[in-house]
């Protein structure tokens, strides 16, 4: 038989009034006790009524008045869960929002029932309340239910019986004694407990009233008058939980609003409701009712596809190689998918169709021909050169034309291959402003942008504006949740689309293609003692001669001494006994030279190295090492991606070597840094250094201009329109110690080109019209007494100047630039004049002495008139 001793211990305090409850503390004093070493007796004190009536659950709420609650303080209130009866649960109210109401405004029977309170004071319900869990059990003696003698103790409900001991299912007999049988009166009547309300709650909890009535005894029981029973031995009105069961909730949802657009991803909305089914009805309730994370989601994104775009081909070649024509391209309207479609807005559409000029012929010294053909005379019809006299046909003239030089234009490349295959790509090409001074190759030079007409042909263009297929897009991993003894890094992995015009689309995991990317992985593995820098590495070396004696059986060695083993021994195995490092990085040499895992030489887990196939060449001294030093070698910083503005970065590269402490100050044969993967350094606790730093956070140089040049006086460019010109500088801004702000001139290439303002624009000039300038008549091209051509130079200038204005008097009437003319007249000589033809009287009368060849050979006869 076994005999358990307690020793009793100090009593606990109770409380001065309102039923409080002590507790006893026991302890074994001898082996073996059934269960704990302590044990606990509890008994309910004092349970006469306080002068004030206070409520202990009460007070312990209101203990976290001033304890901010979801970032907000709030005043705090009982709250009774029947089933949670031992859990401080707390109804909360801002702390501007609270509306008491006094008691005696609410004195029903849930609330004081024969001078014990239920409930401090009771509030208007309120869209700022909320009910919280403050603590996992109320302090041991508060009561479970309001009008029960049931105490809390330890967390849990524990019942009183009548005798007031803790645990006890005494009960009041029918003649009123503790634990009676109703045998020792000789009443017939006696009190019972009847619920005399219904329920307050159809679920979620609520409390029923628990009235007392006197009835008969016996078989016929029946509800009598009061007075027929003991008044002494009336019990107390209770309350009592009923319709525990929770409530069912749930989210409603009504129908979605129109999408906010038609393409392009907009967003539409839903009203979410939390509602309480209670029987037939249902009762929209406050959301925090509701399992939030069960919530519908109330907004989402809708017409998530691309609006249908324009894209615009290459532009043809003129036309025509001289005078207007037009050049083309195609012109389509594409879906985010790169099909056909017309749902393109026509407003928005490029041009298919402009107008062009063909290869300039009026600069860069070009030549005119004289152009010679053979024409009848009646008629003035072309005929063929061989009806005409060879003799007599005029010489061929060339001249020179349009010699002075082709103004700047702009010269372009073909577009390079599109830079993404969908969402929004872009190409580009070269744009050069070139200055072609003379005909042939090799006469152009590039010139600054300016001096070709404005605005330049656009250099780049977007291509491939379609939507990506869906697919995972990972971000970087994050730091390791711890530095020794296992953590896990995390990355981001989300499922997403590109869209034309480059917008990514969040998109559901299950359009994504499997597998999904990993967004957790292990790191750190390696024990904290291990990764302590502080705590040193020991090996226990033992200073033994080993001499083998058996060349066929395994040798098994400790490092430390020496050893002679035969040749032919299949395996030798060297342990390394380290304490407090990690043995997997043990490395072992031989004659100061590394070793590596190979068919001889195995190293295990465990550090231990292993020699297979012993002969001659194995001989050396073995060593292994456990000081190692892991560090993080860095490379210099590349320079900043940009000088200014503070959006540049710069990077270096970062690897994990290893070396040993060489406890030989001698020895100069071991190598002194080894690469090893970066988790090894990181299992060290050594922090990654940072690879990736912002630069360039100075301020950049900007543009500056002067005022435009005034249009009256600047230069004309065409049709009433002036060129204006502006001077443009690059300055850095700076700030004086007295706080003024100056700027200085710098390098034209410290300023962003693209951002370079422009240096001219065209401007309306009322002046600037183009007028036709005539040069004289040259002399008549005919010899004597023939008809001849006059020539003279056309040239088109800006009004009241000589400045050439290239093609701008286009509209405007051509004066002629030749007329027919007559030569002088002929030196008369009569021997020269005469007839010879007996014809010549018929040539005259026939009119055919205009004819130059008739009229040579009837000189006289056609002569006679002018003569006379």
């Amino acid at each position: 038989m076994s005999i358990n001793i307690m020793d009793t211990y100090n009593v606990s305090s109770c409380t001065t009034c309102g039923g409080g409850i002590s507790r006893q503390q026991k302890r074994c004093r001898r082996k073996p006790c059934k269960g704990r070493t302590w044990n606990y007796k509890y008994k309910i004190c004092n349970l006469q009524p306080c002068s004030t009536p206070t409520d202990p659950r009460a007070e312990q709420c209101a203990t976290y008045d001033n304890r901010p609650y979801s970032e907000q303080l709030f005043k705090w209130y009982p709250y009774y869960d029947p089933s949670r009866p031992c859990a401080l649960i707390c109804r909360g109210e801002r702390q501007n929002n609270i509306s008491p109401l006094s008691s005696a405004s609410k004195a029903d029977e849930r609330v004081l029932v024969n001078g014990e309170l239920g409930s401090a004071e009771e509030y208007t319900e309120s869209t700022e309340s909320i009910v919280a869990q403050l603590a996992d059990k109320v302090q041991d003696g508060t009561k479970c239910y309001p009008g029960s003698h049931d105490v809390c103790i330890n967390g849990e409900c524990q019942r009183v019986g009548c005798d007031l001991k803790v645990g006890s299912n005494k009960n009041k007999d029918a003649c009123g004694i503790c634990g009676g049988d109703g045998s020792t009166c000789d009443s017939k009547y006696a009190w019972t407990l009847e619920s005399t309300s219904a329920c307050s709650e159809s679920c979620g909890g609520g409390f029923k009233i628990v009235t007392p009535m006197c009835k008969s005894t016996g078989p016929d029981s029946k509800i009598v008058d009061n007075s027929m029973c003991e008044p002494e031995s009336k019990p107390d009105k209770l309350l009592l939980p009923c319709n525990t069961l929770p409530c069912s909730t749930k989210w409603l949802t009504g129908e979605w609003s129109k999408c906010s657009v038609s393409c392009g991803g907009g967003s539409r909305s839903r009203p979410v409701f939390c509602t309480e089914e209670n029987g037939n009805a249902t009762s929209k309730i406050p959301e925090y009712k509701c399992n939030v994370n069960h919530k519908p989601k109330f907004q989402e994104i809708c017409n998530a596809f691309s609006c249908p775009m324009w894209e615009a081909g290459e532009w043809s070649e003129c036309s025509t190689s001289c005078g207007k024509g037009v050049k083309t391209r195609s012109v389509e309207c594409r879906d985010g998918k790169g099909r056909l479609s017309n749902e393109c807005d026509r407003s928005q559409q490029p041009r298919a169709e402009i107008e062009c000029k063909g290869a300039s012929s009026d600069c860069s010294s070009r030549v005119q021909d004289l152009i010679i053909t053979c024409v009848r005379d009646d008629t003035g019809k072309t005929v063929m050169p061989l009806l005409c006299s060879a003799d007599t046909k005029p010489e061929s003239r060339i001249r020179v034309c349009n010699d002075h030089p082709c103004p700047p234009r702009w010269n372009t490349s073909e577009f390079s291959p599109c830079m993404s295959p969908c969402g929004l790509g872009i190409q580009t090409r070269e744009v050069n402003c070139i200055h072609e001074v003379t005909r042939g190759t090799g006469n152009t030079v590039v010139v600054p942008n300016h001096m070709c007409p404005q605005p330049p042909p656009v250099d780049r263009q977007y291509c491939n504006v379609w939507d990506c297929p869906v697919q995972w897009s990972v971000g970087e991993w994050g730091k390791c949740s711890k530095t020794c003894g296992g953590g896990v890094k995390k990355r981001k992995v989300i499922c997403e689309q590109v869209m034309a015009q480059g917008r990514k689309q969040t998109r559901a995991e299950r359009d994504c293609p499997t597998p999904r990317p990993r967004t957790e992985k292990e790191c750190n593995s390696r024990p904290c003692d291990q990764a302590n820098p502080a705590v040193k590495p020991i090996i226990t070396s033992k200073n033994v001669t080993f001499v083998q004696e058996d060349p066929d059986r395994k040798v098994n060695l400790d490092i430390g001494g020496q050893a002679t083993i035969f040749q032919g021994t299949p395996v030798i195995k060297i342990r390394c006994p380290v304490k407090k490092f990690d043995k997997a990085h043990i490395v072992w040499r031989k004659d100061h030279e590394e070793l590596r895992k190979s068919r001889k030489y195995k190293i295990n887990k465990k550090g231990a190295l292993k020699i297979v196939d012993i002969n001659f060449s194995d001989s050396g001294v073995y060593s292994c090492w456990d000081n190692l030093i892991f560090e993080w070698v860095t490379t210099d910083w590349s320079r900043c991606s940009q000088s200014c503005g503070g959006g540049g970065f710069q990077m270096r590269g970062a690897q994990c070597t290893v070396r040993s402490v060489k406890n030989d100050t001698n020895d100069t044969k071991m190598p002194v840094r080894t690469v090893m993967g970066p988790s090894l350094c990181e299992d060290a606790g050594l922090p990654v250094p940072e690879k990736v730093r912002a630069c360039g956070t100075g301020k950049c140089p900007q543009w500056h201009t002067t005022e435009w040049s005034s249009c009256e006086t600047s230069r004309c460019f065409n049709w009433k329109t002036a060129m204006q010109r502006r001077e443009i500088s690059c300055r850095l801004a700076e700030e004086t110690s007295e706080g003024v702000d100056i700027s200085t001139v710098v390098d034209m290439s410290k300023c962003d080109e693209s951002m370079r303002p422009p240096q001219r624009q065209e401007c309306y000039n009322d002046a600037c019209k183009g007028v036709w300038r005539v040069g004289e008549w040259s002399e008549c091209s005919a010899s004597c007494e023939e008809d001849g051509i006059k020539y003279r130079i056309l040239q088109c200038v800006w009004y009241g100047t000589k400045k050439p204005a290239g093609n701008v008097c286009r509209n405007l009437p051509r004066p002629p630039v030749m007329k027919t003319c007559r030569g002088p007249p002929c030196a008369k000589s009569s021997d020269d004049c005469k007839d010879h033809s007996k014809l010549c009287g018929r040539v005259k009368l026939m009119g055919m002495c205009r004819v130059p060849l008739y009229a040579k050979q009837c000189c006289n006869s056609c002569h006679q008139d002018k003569k006379v």
